[in-house]
């Protein structure tokens, strides 16, 4: 583990334990399922019986094999460009049409290198966007191991700048302070700390938007020093009137900032990749106020949840693909 959390570039060696680790999640998914068709015979003849055990025998590694390579596939074609357009209350008419690149979950790293993200930078580029935000779990590695991998986000080009906030991953790296100077200082992202920053428009400065963001909701419950999500600390200061569009990397802040600030417009989080692999998305739909999508909770406000650009662990997308996408915002009429 050591060793593979030392890489900046992806190697093809390295995808291989997790290749094998996907394998045997599908091979227990399968015996599962055949135990379960097992019982489901007991009331029938032997015959019967032994015929499905010769059957599950081999089925089961066979659907396995497949499952896992086509997951595979999944992870290693372009993610999909998703668009939505979001009516927003108080968005002044300079600002109609406002592109937003929405990225998540890129998880730099053992499988995550500089190519995809010289390759994702590229991408964003040719969208032209007016700016980009980054919602969190970008790394999985320490600033020393990763700098490399992430200088290409230096080239990102938007009319406002690049965004970004910290996911849960981040944290687990135990090197979040270094992150957040890096890409400020090194690379010239807004890093949004419990913090926000002013939009003003280029033809008229009395038309803005409060981009604010919050640290990741797990900060508090590891007792990250200095860190914590507060959305009220985030908005403090947002002019009147403006509206605000928080960046909270998991639902649950998003959750969080929808009770402590009642005048948000659009919340944009990632953190759930949409469950990954089935049956992943059960326990991942369960625990999350909002799974993936466009959520309208309340009138004037909605939550976007990114299912993310990559994936953690094990190499496998299974009925949830990665996607990356432009968000343009409208004056609600």
């Amino acid at each position: 583990i050591i060793a593979i959390n030392k890489m900046d570039t992806t190697s093809p060696l390295s995808i291989i334990p997790f290749l094998g680790f996907s394998l045997m999640i599908f091979l227990g998914m399968g015996t599962l399922a055949g135990d379960i068709g097992t019982f489901i015979f007991i009331p029938f003849t032997i015959k019967i019986t032994v015929g499905y055990q010769r059957f599950k025998l081999h089925s089961v590694p066979i659907a396995a094999l497949v499952l896992t390579l086509w997951s595979f596939i999944n992870t290693i074609l372009p993610p999909q460009h998703s668009t939505i357009h979001v009516p927003i209350k108080g968005l002044g008419r300079e600002f109609d049409n406002f592109h937003i690149l929405h990225l998540s979950d890129i998880h730099v790293g053992p499988t995550t290198g500089k190519k995809f993200v010289d390759w994702m930078v590229d991408r964003s580029n040719s969208h032209s966007p007016d700016a980009v935000f980054i919602t969190g779990d970008l790394v999985d590695s320490s600033v020393k191991n990763l700098k490399r991998a992430v200088f290409g986000l230096k080239h990102l080009r938007s009319k406002y700048g690049t965004y970004y906030v910290t996911g849960n991953h981040e944290y687990y790296t135990n090197d979040v302070d270094n992150w957040l100077h890096y890409l400020s200082d090194s690379l010239g992202i807004h890093t949004l700390h419990n913090q926000h920053h002013v939009i003003s428009a280029s033809t008229n400065s009395s038309q803005q938007i409060c981009v604010a963001g919050i640290d990741d909701h797990i900060a508090k419950k590891i007792g990250y020093e200095g860190h914590s999500a507060d959305p009220i600390g985030a908005t403090e200061g947002c002019p009147n009137g403006a509206p605000i569009v928080m960046l909270a990397h998991q639902p649950n802040g998003a959750k969080m900032t929808l009770k402590r600030v009642p005048n948000v417009n659009l919340i944009l989080s990632g953190h759930t990749h949409g469950g990954q692999f089935f049956p992943v998305h059960i326990p991942v739909w369960l625990v999350n106020p909002f799974f993936a999508g466009l959520y309208h909770p309340k009138e004037g406000t909605h939550v976007y949840v990114s299912r993310g650009l990559r994936f953690y662990g094990a190499p496998m997308r299974f009925l949830s693909y990665p996607q990356y996408t432009s968000v343009f915002l409208h004056p609600e009429d």
